[in-house]
């Protein structure tokens, strides 16, 4: 029963070092508003795979979530000063 664990451990793993590396890429203050991207990811999965329903309140919620990451992540394309790589 212990490859049971081992699956979503190994998953977890590979999803942290994608995310180590993309710090190197992106400034920290990004990085950590993307990461909000997971709140739509859980909401939608709860939605498809377990067939939960989603409140009005956690929808809404999702919905700002998916605003914020819209504008960062366009502010950090739009703006991104390639200076600063150097």
């Amino acid at each position: 029963k212990l490859w049971l664990i081992l699956i979503p451990a190994t998953c977890d793993l590979i999803a942290s070092i994608m995310q180590y590396i993309s710090l190197n890429f992106i400034p920290a203050s990004v990085y950590q508003m993307l990461k909000g991207g997971g709140i739509i990811t859980t909401a939608l999965f709860s939605y498809l795979l377990l067939k939960k329903r989603i409140k009005r309140s956690q929808l809404a919620g999702c919905v700002l979530a998916l605003l914020g990451v819209t504008i960062v992540g366009a502010a950090n394309l739009l703006f991104t000063n390639s200076s600063s790589f150097e």
